[in-house]
């Protein structure tokens, strides 16, 4: 579904547009000559901190460069791309969706969680995504009314994973504004859950979506806050994976696999290259 071939091509008409050169593009968004020449004739491709830059000296947000949502370009994308509307709707009414009658039951949903687990595995996202907006609102349902416990912190995590999911979904179509949304539901669901190693997870998800949108600061703040709170939690396997690396499948609710890694140097280039790679970083 990518479609970054073309952020060259869109460049070079937003620039003339805007009625800039190549050279003053390039300084007023504090990048190199030569790299936004080799990313407009389509030699090189376009980082999300040059487009981030770029576009926001040509007034535009990341997302018109990129070319999203992406278009469909068959049927079968098309197919794909069908749950969007409805998976907006439920992330925006949040808890306040209507529900079907009978209201499922939690059983019955985690049955359908299981589906939604088995169709991401086989790369099926449209599939996947058209059945989150019914899983929201039921899981949200259960929630309103189980008391505080084991229970609710269950199915709280099945949320979360459910709005995992949807960041993902989303972001996979290139919906970036319902990835964010998502994300930060997300962290609401992973702070109620009682597992604070999952919370962590949603907040570094959240910043992945913060830097891809250009928003640097933002987005390093809450991996600074996300590695803090590790600090206080004991050491193991998935704590450790969390830290040093983009949140492995043993981090994120519903799944059990384990992947050690160590954290606090790959936690450091993380931010390293982030910073490296800001709009406001010194030119190349």
């Amino acid at each position: 579904m990518d479609d970054t071939a073309d952020v060259g091509a869109r460049t070079v008409r937003a620039r003339k547009l805007a009625g800039l050169t190549q050279w003053q593009l390039a300084e007023r968004a504090n990048v190199s000559l030569s790299l936004l020449r080799k990313v407009e004739q389509g030699d090189r491709s376009a980082s999300p901190a040059f487009t981030a830059a770029v576009a926001g000296v040509l007034g535009l947000s990341s997302d018109a460069l990129y070319g999203q949502p992406y278009e469909a370009t068959s049927r079968a994308e098309a197919a794909e791309q069908a749950a969007i509307p409805e998976l907006r709707c439920a992330l925006v009414t949040f808890d306040d969706n209507d529900l079907p009658e009978p209201a499922p039951t939690l059983d019955e949903l985690l049955t359908r969680l299981d589906r939604v687990r088995a169709a991401h595995r086989r790369a099926r996202i449209g599939e996947a995504a058209a059945a989150l907006p019914d899983l929201l609102r039921g899981l949200h349902h259960v929630a309103s009314i189980e008391p505080a416990g084991a229970r609710r912190e269950r199915v709280l995590t099945a949320l979360a994973y459910v709005y995992s999911k949807a960041m993902l979904s989303a972001y996979y179509f290139g919906y970036l504004d319902l990835a964010g949304l998502a994300a930060e539901r997300c962290c609401w669901a992973t702070a109620q859950s009682g597992n604070p190693l999952w919370s962590v997870a949603a907040e570094y998800n959240r910043a992945l979506i913060l830097l891809y949108t250009g928003a640097y600061s933002a987005g390093l703040r809450v991996i600074d806050r996300a590695y803090v709170d590790t600090e206080h939690l004991p050491t193991g396997s998935n704590m450790l994976a969390v830290r040093g690396r983009s949140p492995p499948r043993s981090a994120t609710p519903g799944s059990t696999t384990t992947a050690p890694v160590s954290g606090r140097p790959m936690w450091t280039s993380i931010r390293c290259r982030c910073r490296s790679s800001s709009p406001t970083a010194p030119r190349p």
